[in-house]
């Protein structure tokens, strides 16, 4: 698939439509499932009630004939037999479920029964008269269900009457009105299954498997390894009765209407979503098409072809964009059109003063006597030559102002098209390629047209609290990489009054010495350049010096005229404007105009004054937007001790902690071997071990260093690039007591030592230290050479690691003056380079024994 706009717009919006429409899948589907599930359980549990109250209605009937039958005989003992039978048949008659009735009273025992489907006037069985352990109530005997009922009269049995039902009548019956998909079967509170004669071997299963302590009305799971489905089993009491009816369906059955209803939901989602991706497809292709035009036309017109504009007629930003760069293409072919007429106008105009010129010389030479009126020609010519070049000038000025103005469009959208992030990898080329090329054109106009406003008064100044240092140290970075390149030393030289903020236009007084070095780079091939900067009265001085090829002294008065260098006939880039746009702008900025010394072969001096009032630094702060806060650092608290010992090969690595600790006043020692630092383990005691771990043998390094330790046990920190989990975990199975990933600031430094050996490291403001006087003890005149210059060396490089080893060589040294070694050491903690530089500076002018009596 093309990376293209469309696409990523396409995928960009279908793939979090598809991600919600997951989501609401997901939600209804389940939404609906637990709401059939909760419809479907609580379906069963009325079912099951029902079932159960129409049953107990039923079975109600029992007790009510036995009782009827036992009022019977209260009523009147000594009633006919006959009436006695009328009595059951009716009985039998309005209680269909009931087999049988009998009642049976007096001695000896007289009475009568009645069996459904029999005779009337069977005798009474048995083993009913025979009884005489009978309990009221309801019994099980077998395939019947028997209710028996005491007759007492005056507070004596005197008989008893019962009534007999068929369990399968009893399962008949709730039958009747049970579901197609639900399965009833009557048990006792103890379990026993009320079978009947059509009871299934599955009913007889369900009743086993069923808890014994299995809650009432409430949905009971059975797994589906027992029956190969899941069953849901629901229990409710027959009320009035010692008997529970049981309810059972399978799962699935049960959830049938829920997967349909998901399956519905499902298809509806699925629908909608298909119709939502059509529509952003269509959607898409509608707003990208213009886009595609675009690409089509810019790339015409970057093959030279202004014909044809773009066909995009939309009032939007694409539209515009099309109306823009039809404008540019048209204004295009006309400057073409214009610049052609006016080159050869000028190839014209050339040729016409080359003929006069030369016919000029002629007539000099045949005319010796005319001398005086040639020179007043050639003088004439000469005007009207600066007079064309004005004219040029004037000329290309006006073009660039015309230029600018389409261009400033297509820059503008050009960059606006690839702030988008949905741009691929060839759009953008193309994008960052147009912005290139209009950047390159940009800059040559740009160069025309500051010299073009200098001369037309129309360049502005915009004075504003400058943070100085900042500024100068943004030119030197900018010119130190050029002057690397071709192997020269860039030294920038800071009074130490310099103030911390002016008042000034920060953009001009950069564009001056950037202008200014960048002359030096260029005219230089050996040695170095310098940047000196110093502030009198109100006023900021300035002096560039290189080792260049210099200037003729016959040339310095024209390196300041525009189009004109310095050394004509070199292979030296530029348009000569430098010189003259820098003269002007000092003059904007109300400064001393430039002055320049020079001496072929040995190099230039350029120097120049603009007047830049001193501002304080909350309006500093507030102009540059930062904080006007005291800087600060760490170190030891008073009284504590904190001794380290780092182990790193990389050297830049382990100079870097070693700096950070020395600067918090921690004892340090650095080594790039194990077996280095085990053997000053035996020698000396130290609190805290940093080790990088990727050392050979890194993974025994905790074992091996604290088997060797002479005293105490030091705390181990193990040090990596690498801060995946697994690295951090290895150094923890390893016998690291703490892990610090890298790169890591001081701060997470400084909390973990705390943390570990309970020291506390405190803010110190940071203060510049007072300038460092002359020693008592007079230098020797090669240890001072030597020091001064690697002073120098690491003063220009911002090596603070160098500085702090050169403290420690000269500790050692009993000829260095005590004073100055201690000056060092302070003013390398808190950066002090200036004093560090004018240190450096005495002791070339007169610190050794040589400058002793200065």
């Amino acid at each position: 698939m093309r990376h293209t706009i469309r696409n990523k717009l396409i995928a960009s919006t279908v793939l979090p439509v598809l991600a919600v429409y997951s989501i609401l899948f997901w939600l209804g589907v389940s939404h609906v499932r637990e709401h059939q599930s909760e419809n479907a359980q609580r379906w069963l549990i009325e079912h099951a009630r029902h079932q159960a109250s129409r049953l107990a209605l039923v079975l109600s009937q029992a007790p009510a004939l036995a009782g009827s039958l036992g009022d019977l005989v209260l009523a009147d003992p000594d009633q006919a037999q006959t009436l006695l039978y009328a009595h059951l048949i009716d009985g039998l008659r309005r209680n269909p479920i009931v087999s049988a009735a009998a009642v049976e009273y007096g001695s000896p025992p007289r009475g009568a029964m009645m069996r459904r489907g029999e005779p009337v006037g069977m005798p009474l069985p048995r083993a009913d008269r025979a009884a005489s352990t009978r309990q009221a109530g309801w019994h099980l005997m077998g395939d019947l269900l028997r209710f028996d009922r005491p007759v007492y009269r005056r507070g004596e049995a005197i008989g008893w009457s019962w009534v007999e039902l068929k369990v399968a009548d009893v399962y008949q019956e709730i039958e009747r009105q049970r579901s197609d998909s639900v399965t009833l079967f009557i048990h006792h509170d103890d379990g026993a299954l009320l079978a009947g004669s059509s009871s299934s071997a599955q009913v007889s299963a369900l009743a086993r498997v069923l808890p014994d302590d299995a809650p009432l009305n409430e949905v009971v799971s059975i797994p589906s390894k027992a029956f190969g489905s899941e069953y849901w089993l629901i229990s409710t009491e027959l009320p009035g009765l010692p008997w529970r009816i049981t309810a059972a369906t399978r799962t699935e059955t049960a959830l049938g209407p829920a997967r349909r209803e998901a399956s519905l939901v499902a298809l509806g989602l699925l629908l909608s979503l298909i119709a939502i991706v059509v529509i952003i497809g269509m959607a898409a292709r509608q707003i990208t098409r213009p886009l595609e035009i675009l690409d089509d036309r810019v790339g015409a017109i970057a093959e030279g072809d202004f014909a044809v504009a773009p066909a995009v007629d939309t009032d939007d930003e694409l539209g515009r964009l099309a109306t823009a760069i039809a404008r540019m293409a048209r204004l295009i072919a006309e400057r073409e059109s214009q610049l052609h007429w006016a080159h050869q106008v000028l190839e014209q105009r050339v040729a016409e003063r080359t003929a006069a010129l030369q016919h000029s010389n002629t007539l000099l030479i045949d005319q010796i006597e005319e001398t005086r009126e040639t020179q007043e020609a050639l003088r004439l010519a000469n005007e009207q030559a600066q007079q064309a070049s004005r004219a040029k000038s004037e000329f290309l000025s006006n073009m660039s102002h015309e230029l600018r103005t389409p261009l400033h469009g297509v820059l503008g959208y050009a960059q606006i098209l690839r702030r988008d992030a949905t741009n691929d990898d060839a759009q953008r080329e193309s994008l960052e390629a147009i912005e290139r090329c209009g950047q390159h054109l940009l800059t040559l106009i740009n160069d025309i047209l500051d010299m073009t406003k200098i001369e037309a008064g129309q360049m502005q100044v915009d004075l504003r609290p400058t943070d100085l240092r900042e500024l100068l140290e943004d030119v030197r970075m900018i010119i130190a990489q050029r002057a690397a390149n071709k192997g020269l030393k860039l030294v920038l030289e800071l009074a130490n009054d310099l103030p911390a903020g002016v008042q000034t236009d920060a953009v001009k007084l950069k564009q001056i010495l950037l202008n200014l070095l960048g002359n030096a780079v260029k005219f230089t091939t050996t040695g170095g350049l310098t940047l000196a900067a110093s502030y009198e009265d109100g006023n900021l001085c300035f002096e560039v010096a290189d080792t260049g090829v210099g200037i003729p002294a016959d040339r310095i008065t024209t390196i300041f005229d525009a189009f004109n260098q310095a050394r004509d006939g070199h292979a030296v880039d530029g348009t000569g404007l430098g010189l003259a746009i820098n003269q002007r702008l000092i003059r904007l900025l109300g400064g001393e105009a430039l002055s320049v010394s020079s001496k072929p072969g040995e190099g230039s001096r350029f120097r120049f004054r603009v007047p830049a009032p001193e501002v304080t630094t909350e309006e500093l702060g507030h102009a540059t937007g930062r904080s006007a806060g005291v800087a600060t650092r760490l170190q030891l608290r008073s009284g504590q001790t904190c001794s380290v010992m780092v182990v790193d090969e990389n050297v830049e690595n382990r100079e870097v902690v070693a700096t950070l600790l020395r600067h918090a006043l921690c004892d340090v020692e650095t080594f790039t071997s194990l077996d280095e630092a085990a053997a000053r383990l035996r020698e000396k005691a130290f609190d805290l071990i940093l080790l990088d771990v990727r050392m050979p043998d890194a993974g025994n390094a905790a074992a091996q260093l604290r088997a060797g330790t002479a005293q105490g046990t030091p705390k181990l920190v193990a040090m990596s690039a690498s801060v995946f989990r697994d690295v951090e975990h290895l150094a923890a199975q390893s016998g690291f007591d703490a892990f610090l990933g890298k790169p890591f600031s001081d701060r997470q430094l400084f909390d973990l030592i705390a943390a570990l050996l309970g020291v506390r490291f405190e803010a110190i403001p940071l203060t510049k230290p007072a300038p460092a006087t002359a020693p008592t003890t007079p230098w020797p005149h090669q240890l001072a050479d030597v020091t001064a210059r690697r002073i120098r060396d690491a003063v220009t490089v911002g090596d603070v690691s160098s500085l702090f080893q050169l403290v420690e060589e000269l500790s050692n040294q009993a000829e260095a003056p005590v004073e100055d070694v201690e000056n060092i050491a302070r003013m390398a903690r808190v950066f002090d380079f200036d004093g560090l530089a004018t240190l450096a500076k005495r002791l070339d002018q007169g610190g050794g024994e040589r400058g002793a009596t200065a």
